[in-house]
């Protein structure tokens, strides 16, 4: 898909109020102050005394499958004159209330004509001319021009709305039913065909007659077999085509077309508002028969607001017509800031930096807006019986008023894996969390509130948010803490033995790997211990330790594997070096490290020592204070023998450092061992 951005930023239009009712609203998971703020956007605008906002509107929000609100304020009927021939007045504008959608019917005709492409019935690249007489119908326009041309207003064809002898015509007869090529034929060549994209709804009244001219269906029908029935669209229908029926209540135009009504040209001009009001004793039958395929479609607004998400989600059309109209979108703007399409525009309007895409309605009496917003999934539709209303405007506010807010979260700081609370407005549709831009898991709560958990690589940094209406950002920084390993006791140890890890934020510990082999043991004390057993097949290397966060941290050194096999022989190689009368045997020895295992330990410990030669030697334990509490041996040992001793502590030793010392008349070796419970 391709969206082309545009800086250009329309300012939101001063909206002409006079006097207005604001109605109950609606609403579908927004939560109710997020539902009350957006209701205050439309009674504002609706309300603003400045200037009078003579009829009413309604508008939809729609966010994903789960949030929807409506809301409507205003009049569907201001006048009170009882010659009003649509209502009486003083009739509310409701969220049921029906509307004309006008130039937004062609995000239907678009992917009709697409459809049927698809299905063979003809092809993008026809000329009009084998299906239609268009040089008959009109001589002034290139016949060869091909249906693609005209899906993308490159015809060079006129706007028929704008053509002043049709105008004249439909003043004359404000009741007349017009037909597409009637139509057709007041409209001019103004530019070469394919030079140029230029907005006309020509284009579509065209496609419509193709469509039911080689599919022998009235258009309606197509719509309604395509779209309004599947989708569930109950309201929407084909104006004039069809009847209003009991789909509910037309809203009534408001606009001064006093140059269209015979009366007013002889009483003369009448003073505003009376000329906003007075149009409702116009007859809108040609001006809706002339609008055709190219916007003579009613609806209300929440389910112009469902038309949107199915169209630009990819339920209402195939995937394949979906990308046709999106890669269509047009790389530069046109005379309006807009990116024209197939059927749809890239509006600029509603957002400076982000990409919308729908289309407009503006004609006689009503003005309204369908945009969709795609990486958020926002749809927003907005209809207005009013003529000096601004729907881009309305639907600019409506979004910023799903902008979402981080007033606090809680905790300020944590390791990896812990659970945040973040508290503010508007959060009920976040889609996203990030710990100084990491992706975090997360919870809705409320619409005050969602809880994420710190992802395992996170830093410390700003807390971002992404929800419907934007992104919003924490006010300061969330602390990541990370596990440290400060120190560890023994260095070295055999497979089997215990090493006390000291360190800080060690207290989640899920996993301990000694250079990469797990420890099927281990256990944590507080938030700065950890006494792991040495893993079988574990070799020299760092030890790790990973939390049950994603945090891990390693030793700055390693740990020492050793092996009883590798004891004894050293051993060995003692008594043979100990043959060579060069080198002294006590030396040898001397290399050799007084071994304890498993250390620390929780109910005995073995001490592994050789001797160079036969002598004396004692070997006892000492507590921290030297205090003597246990004797291993004291008697004499034979030389270049290994010797294993075990101790078994008393139970009235208490858990802590103790000291192994081996003492004989010519050396003393030490080793610290650490005594749990």
């Amino acid at each position: 898909m391709k969206y082309h951005l545009y800086s250009f930023i329309r300012r939101i239009g001063s909206l002409v109020i006079l006097f207005a009712i604001s109605l109950a609203s609606y609403g579908q998971g927004f939560g109710p102050e997020t539902e009350a703020r957006l209701q205050e956007v439309i009674d504002s605008i609706q309300n603003d005394t400045s200037e009078p906002f003579v009829g009413g509107m309604s508008v939809a929000v729609k966010v994903g499958d789960n949030f929807l609100w409506a809301g409507a304020t205003g009049y569907a009927a201001r006048n009170i004159d009882a010659q009003n021939n649509l209502l009486p007045g003083g009739i509310p504008f409701t969220t049921g209330t029906l509307s004309q959608i006008y130039s937004i019917t062609k995000t239907f005709t678009a992917p009709l004509v697409l459809e049927l492409a698809q299905e063979g019935v003809f092809s993008l690249d026809d000329p009009v001319s084998n299906y239609l007489p268009l040089s008959q119908i009109n001589p002034r326009l290139n016949s060869e021009v091909t249906i693609r041309q005209l899906l993308a207003h490159e015809s060079g064809f006129s706007d028929y709305a704008v053509e002043q002898q049709l105008q004249i015509a439909v003043a004359a007869q404000p009741g007349r039913i017009w037909s597409p090529f009637e139509a057709i034929s007041f409209t001019n060549q103004i530019f070469p065909t394919g030079t140029e994209r230029r907005y006309s709804s020509t284009n579509y009244i065209l496609l419509g007659a193709l469509v039911e001219v080689v599919t022998g269906k009235p258009i309606e029908q197509h719509y309604r077999e395509r779209f309004f029935e599947p989708l569930g669209l109950e309201s929407m229908y084909l104006g004039v085509r069809e009847p209003l029926g009991d789909r509910g209540v037309l809203a009534a135009p408001h606009d001064n077309i006093s140059p269209f009504n015979p009366v007013f040209a002889q009483t003369g001009q009448p003073t505003f508002p009376d000329a906003y009001t007075n149009i409702s004793r116009f007859p809108m039958d040609a001006i809706v028969s002339l609008a055709f395929a190219g916007g003579g479609i009613v609806s209300n607004a929440t389910d112009l607001a469902e038309w949107g998400d199915a169209l630009f989600r990819g339920r209402a059309t195939s995937q394949a017509t979906l990308d046709m109209m999106l890669e269509s979108i047009s790389s530069s703007p046109d005379m309006n800031g807009n990116f024209l399409g197939y059927g749809i525009k890239q509006i600029p309007h509603i957002s400076d930096s982000e990409v919308f895409l729908g289309h407009n309605g503006d004609a006689v009496g009503y003005r309204t807006v369908m945009v969709h917003q795609p990486e958020r999934d926002v749809t927003l539709a907005v209809l207005s019986n009013f003529a000096g209303a601004d729907p881009y405007a309305i639907a600019r506010a409506l979004y910023r008023a799903l902008a979402p807010q981080i007033s606090s979260f809680s905790p300020k700081q944590g390791l990896p894996g812990t659970t945040v609370t973040i508290d503010g407005k508007r959060l009920a549709t976040t889609t996203s969390v990030r710990f100084n831009g990491v992706e975090a898991d997360f919870t809705v709560i409320s619409e005050n509130r969602v809880t994420a958990v710190v992802p395992a690589t996170a830093s410390s940094g700003l807390i971002t948010l992404e929800a419907a209406g934007g992104t919003a950002e924490s006010k300061r920084s969330f602390t990541v803490l990370q596990p440290r390993i400060q120190a560890f006791y023994p260095d070295r140890g055999w497979p089997g033995s215990k090493v006390l890890l000291v360190g800080r934020h060690l207290g989640t510990t899920r996993e301990v790997y000694f250079n990469g082999v797990k420890a099927e043991k281990f256990r944590t004390y507080f938030d700065f211990l950890v006494l792991a057993e040495v893993p079988q097949g574990a070799t020299t290397g760092k030890i790790s330790v990973l939390l049950s966060g994603g945090g891990q941290a390693y030793t700055s050194s390693d740990f020492t594997i050793y092996t009883i096999p590798l004891l004894a022989a050293k051993a060995e190689e003692a008594k043979s070096q100990s043959e060579d009368k060069t080198t002294r045997p006590e030396a040898l020895i001397q290399e050799q490290e007084l071994m304890a295992y498993p250390n620390p330990f929780t109910e005995h410990v073995t001490l592994v020592f050789t001797l160079a030669h036969t002598q004396p030697v004692n070997v006892k334990v000492y507590d921290i204070k030297g205090r003597e509490v246990g004797v291993l041996y004291r008697g004499e040992a034979q030389g270049n023998s290994r010797y294993q001793l075990m101790w078994k502590p008393g139970k009235e030793l208490s858990p802590g450092l103790y000291i192994l010392r081996l003492q004989t008349s010519s050396e003393v070796r030490q080793q610290k061992i650490m005594l749990t419970k």
